[in-house]
């Protein structure tokens, strides 16, 4: 197991105790210790080796092996594969290749790699870049009759587990373009991607059940540069380009007066990345982990070659939080170094590729992950984090999980914090209430106090339910 520290906000994080906030995650002050912790890095059983006997073919050159995808359960892991032929003459082509984990339930995935995939007879090549948990995957291929439009960018597909052939999809639903890509893929076939027409155009879409695009869910940002990797809760990795320079975002939802919740991660990772790197985000779970990459130009061994280094954080509404440098404990140290994460599963599962060619999956968790006990809510555990009032920190912490949905405790019922009486709950509220209002001129008051009143009001109204079963 492999304990790994980054500077946080140029101050060096090693040696010094972890605070904990009261919900269990770490409570960002100068100086607070990075959280992720590092293990179970294994490589993945599809390496330069396997791929002439998995394709068939003999006599060629492994590029890239990229494992670009993992589902939300970590049941499967997709990517692509290049490798360059000679005969009858030269040309490089690129693959789809899918692991299955046998034991998804267990902590310690168990990878196997599934029977080829055949390219239809009009393909000349197939790029795969998201997967489901159903084994449905996405991407885009090239047609035979075309020559290659660019590295990441053909006629974007969805095929579908046990179908025999891929759904070629049209891109937009009314007015079929050209190229276009399907970069991720949920278990209720929605998906994004881009599709260039005389720009490129980010979308988000759904499948229909007669295997068509939904053109009533269908949506365009052509503000945006991109769209990738979303959760089941709708929050989405996004880039953006303003005078030249393109950042990395993640949308995490709507405030309650319905502004979206954005947050620049590239702006986040400016001082403890070197100067002029490139920050690229691709994976996104549940619990908004985000895992990618930074390139930095190194001019060696020739010039335009860049280093690449895996990173992780993860986001709330309130900041950018647990950033985290890594490298492969294998990657060459020799220039150019390549080490690049592409996904992450809910519970955790990273897959990522170093030196071009060696995919590998690991464990990337929290140290202060813990179940949160109910009392917590109002109660910390911690600390006696009420003791001195409430001041303009608390109260954006507060706000920030108030519009996550994660505070006060979620309703409606069943719900595992119910343990706590509703006239406790009440009489907590009203407390808190009273603090708030001795923060004048405060511009979270207003909505901190809606949401206060909302939640006695539920309060209220559950205690009424329960006293009408009790008679």
């Amino acid at each position: 197991m492999v304990k790994i520290s980054a500077r946080i906000d140029n101050y060096q994080a090693e040696g010094y105790d972890n605070k904990l906030d009261w919900i269990g995650t770490p409570f960002f002050d100068r100086g607070i210790r990075t959280m992720w912790k590092i293990s179970q890095v294994t490589p993945l059983p599809f390496q330069s080796a396997d791929v002439a006997g998995h394709f068939g073919v003999s006599g060629v050159t492994v590029g890239n092996i990229r494992p670009h995808s993992i589902s939300p359960g970590g049941i499967y892991c997709a990517g692509t594969c290049t490798y360059t032929v000679t005969v009858p003459v030269k040309k490089t082509v690129s693959r789809g290749f899918v692991l299955r984990n046998t034991t998804p339930s267990l902590p310690n995935a168990s990878w196997v790699l599934e029977p080829a995939i055949p390219l239809p007879m009009r393909w000349q090549g197939m790029s795969i870049r998201g997967v489901n948990d159903n084994g449905d995957f996405c991407g885009f291929y090239v047609a035979s009759s075309e020559p290659v439009p660019g590295p990441d960018v053909g006629r974007a597909y969805i095929w579908l587990a046990g179908s025999p052939t891929p759904i070629e999809l049209s891109l937009p639903p009314s007015n079929p373009v050209t190229y276009g890509s399907v970069a991720a893929i949920d278990n209720s076939l929605r998906f994004t991607g881009t599709h260039r027409d005389q720009t490129v155009t980010p979308y988000k879409a759904q499948l229909r059940p007669d295997q068509t695009v939904d053109s009533l869910v269908y949506a365009e940002y052509p503000s945006l540069s991109g769209i990738g990797s979303f959760n089941v809760f709708d929050q989405y990795l996004f880039s953006a380009t303003s005078n030249g320079n393109t950042a990395e975002f993640v949308h995490l939802g709507y405030d309650l007066l319905g502004y979206p919740l954005h947050r620049n991660i590239s702006d986040s990772f400016v001082s403890i990345l070197p100067s002029g790197a490139v920050l690229n985000l691709l994976g996104l779970n549940q619990r908004t982990e985000i895992v990618g990459f930074y390139s930095q130009p190194n001019n060696l061994p020739s010039p335009g070659d860049s280093d690449f280094h895996g990173a992780f954080c993860r986001v709330d509404p309130s900041g950018v939080f647990d950033r985290l440098l890594w490298n492969h404990p294998s990657a060459s140290l020799n220039s150019p170094i390549d080490t690049r994460l592409f996904s992450i599963s809910d519970a955790g599962t990273v897959v990522g590729t170093y030196d071009r060619n060696h995919p590998f999956s690991l464990a990337a968790t929290y140290e202060a992950d813990q179940p949160i006990p109910p009392e917590a809510w109002w109660n910390p555990p911690h600390a006696p984090w009420w003791s001195g009032g409430i001041d303009r920190r608390r109260l954006e912490r507060l706000l920030a999980l108030a519009r996550m949905r994660q505070w006060p405790p979620p309703f409606p019922a069943p719900s595992p914090y119910h343990g706590i009486d509703e006239r406790v709950n009440i009489a907590k509220a009203m407390e808190l209430h009273e603090m708030i209002q001795a923060l004048d001129g405060n511009e979270f008051r207003v909505e901190l106090e809606t949401i206060l009143f909302r939640y006695l009001h539920e309060e209220i109204d559950r205690m009424k339910e329960a006293g009408k079963r009790s008679d």
